[in-house]
This record gives C-alpha cells, sequence and structure tokens, in this order.
C-alpha cells in the first residue's frame, strides 16, 4: 500500500485519490484507474484510463475537480454508493467518455450522500442487455443528486437513454441532454416513483424505440417540469413526445416550448450551437416570476442557457 501510494503521489499532481487493496489505481500508467477511489482527482493534463469498474464506497467521498477527463474501457462503469462531486467550469468541464467505442456510465445507488454533477460532459455510454436491465448514462436509483450545466448526450440504454431517476430526488437544472436513446422508455430521461425537478434544460433529436423520445415517467410522485426547450426527439409509439406519463403523481407542467407542429422551432444559433438565436420564439418565454430570471435580469428565456443559471 505505502509503494502504492508513493507512485500515485509522484506522478499524478495534488491527486488524494487512494487505492484499495483489489487494484484501485494499480498496475501500468500512474493514470490507469480501477477498483474502490476516495478524495479528490485533480486535471492530470490528460485522460485517466479506467481499466477496470471504479466505484465509491459507502460513507466515502469522491471530488473530481475541473478538467478532470475520464475515458473508460468497453463494459467499465462508475458506481457511487457514496457521495461524488464532480464540479468542472464552461472552460474546463469534467468529462466522462470512452476510451474506445463505449463504456457503461455512472450508476448512483443507494448512495449515502447528494450527488453533485456540474459542468460534465457525459457521452458514449452503451448499456443494452437482452434482459432490458440498463438503466441511464446516468442512473440515480434510492439516492438523491444536483445535475446542472452538463452535456449529455450519445448514449444508448434501455431505459432512459440521457438519465433514469427510479426511487430518488433529481434537481436537474440548465443542461443540454441531445442525441441520446431509449430501446424502451425515455428518449433523454426515464422516471419512476421519483420527485423532480427539471427547470431550464433543452431536449433535442432524443429517441425512444417504444415511448417518450423526451422524457417518459412510468409512474411520478412530484414533478416540476418547467422552462424547458422539446424539440425534434420522437418515438415509435406513445403519442406525445415531448414528456409522457404511464402514471402520474402531481406535476407541474409549463412554460416550456413544445414543437407542436412542424413549424415550431426555437432557432437555436446552428445545429451544434444551442444557444438562441436573437428572434427565438424561446426567448422571455420561461416562467415570468423574479426568481426565475436571466441573469441579466430580464424574463427566463426557455432552454438550457436560459435562467439564473444560464450564463454557461
Amino acid at each position: 500500500m505505502f509503494l502504492a501510494l508513493t507512485v500515485l503521489f509522484s506522478c499524478i499532481e495534488r491527486s488524494t485519490v487512494e487505492p484499495d487493496d483489489d487494484g484501485g489505481n494499480g498496475g501500468g500508467s500512474s493514470l490507469e484507474l480501477s477498483g474502490s477511489l476516495e478524495g479528490t482527482l485533480s486535471d492530470a493534463g490528460q485522460a485517466y484510463i479506467v481499466t477496470g469498474d471504479i466505484r465509491v464506497d459507502s460513507l466515502k467521498s469522491l471530488t473530481l475537480e475541473p478538467g478532470v477527463w475520464l475515458q473508460f474501457a468497453d463494459q467499465t462503469r462508475l458506481t457511487v454508493k457514496g457521495r461524488l462531486s464532480a464540479s468542472g467550469s464552461a472552460a474546463k468541464p469534467v468529462r466522462f467518455e470512452a476510451s474506445s467505442s463505449h463504456w457503461q456510465g455512472i450508476h448512483i445507488r443507494n448512495a449515502t450522500g447528494l450527488a453533485v454533477l456540474s459542468h460534465c460532459i457525459v457521452e458514449d455510454v452503451l448499456w443494452v442487455t437482452p434482459a432490458s436491465e440498463g438503466y441511464g448514462a446516468i442512473e440515480i436509483n434510492n439516492a438523491a443528486a444536483e445535475i446542472t450545466n452538463c452535456i449529455i448526450r450519445y448514449n444508448q440504454v434501455d431505459f432512459g437513454g440521457g438519465l433514469a431517476v427510479i426511487n430518488a430526488d433529481l434537481v436537474l437544472h440548465n443542461n443540454l441532454i441531445h442525441d441520446n436513446r431509449a430501446v424502451v422508455f425515455g428518449g433523454g430521461l426515464f422516471g419512476f416513483e421519483s420527485t423532480t425537478e427539471l427547470i431550464n434544460n433543452t431536449f433535442v433529436d432524443n429517441f425512444s424505440e417504444n415511448s417518450g423520445g423526451g422524457i417518459y415517467y412510468l409512474t411520478s410522485v412530484l414533478a416540476d417540469i418547467q422552462n424547458n426547450i422539446f424539440f425534434r426527439n420522437s418515438a415509435f409509439s406513445g403519442g406525445n413526445h415531448w414528456v409522457a406519463f404511464g402514471d402520474s403523481g402531481i406535476v407541474t407542467l409549463q412554460y416550456n416550448f413544445l414543437d407542436i407542429s412542424a413549424s415550431d422551432d426555437p432557432l437555436f444559433i446552428s445545429e451544434t450551437d444551442y444557444h438562441l438565436q436573437i428572434l427565438s420564439p424561446a426567448r422571455n418565454r420561461g416562467n415570468p416570476g423574479p426568481a426565475y430570471n436571466d441573469p441579466d435580469g430580464t424574463r427566463n428565456d426557455q432552454g438550457a442557457y436560459g435562467g439564473p443559471l444560464g450564463n454557461w
């Protein structure tokens, strides 16, 4: 253990990630990770290669600083049973991606602490199983999470291409969720028996092979869905491609941009820049309450770049 820690501290500046007995940060390059992690992982100037599953154990905490870049080998994942804080910045996001073709996502399950993801990019997840056991590129299951200013894209999972929220509490503000695919329900997000607060997100080009191209709630305890943009989400069945409910609890669904007709277009800057053009019909159309105002004090712009956290 002493030797492994010496190698870690000499090769990864300011890192306090600690290996465990079954191989955390063990073997090969000092930038390879596997096993149980805790402490702080700092920007190393290059990617950390996740060669085997990594985890944050119960009552433990892992902090990922701005600029941390994790590349996951095929079939590997991050499981969180303790506390995860991944807080990047607009200039230096925390990046979760595949090292070659795909990986199996972030799974926050029965966690003992609040998971916080801010200014992160989560992409390249593929978790499709014959038994339909895949849940979310980001799964929050019997846990609580706050996700803000993140980009969740290019993922394919059985339930919830972008996110799956199961018996959980989720705050989801100012995220860009695009080009995700679900085999069963919820191209962008799948919810079950959860409390969700979805404010100022952009759901675009998500797809479900069954129902709920944007969001699908199988059942919901409490859902607050305001000031979002839903555009070009699609599904093979289920009618409403924005937000579909199998059964619902208490739902607030208002001040969202919905592409009800073929002519409805939020007028993004481009196909790759989801900021709004000056003449966008989504400008100044969110909830007029002062608490939702844009950083300049004007009425809420719908979508990921509106509201108090919209300046990113």
